[in-house]
């Protein structure tokens, strides 16, 4: 289970779907299970959302992160 940057799954968006990023991880070969809408960079507590309602929106900040189930990247 990794975090990884939104920018990995949509461009230049202010609000996006789970939908959405759901279907970009698939097209990467990996499985989106939530959202990290934590806004800094190092927290005392993240806020993670686990297995989102596919059509709730959320916003799109420089910490935005994606949790997904994949193969370690090289």
């Amino acid at each position: 289970i990794y975090l990884k940057p939104i920018s990995y799954y949509i461009e230049d968006r202010e609000k996006f779907s789970f939908n959405e990023i759901l279907a970009a991880s698939l097209e990467r070969g990996e499985t989106a299970i939530g959202i990290d809408e934590t806004d800094e960079p190092f927290p005392e507590e993240y806020k993670i959302n686990l297995n989102p309602d596919r059509s709730e929106t959320f916003e799109v900040t420089e910490w935005t992160r994606v949790v997904v189930i994949a193969e370690q990247e090289n």
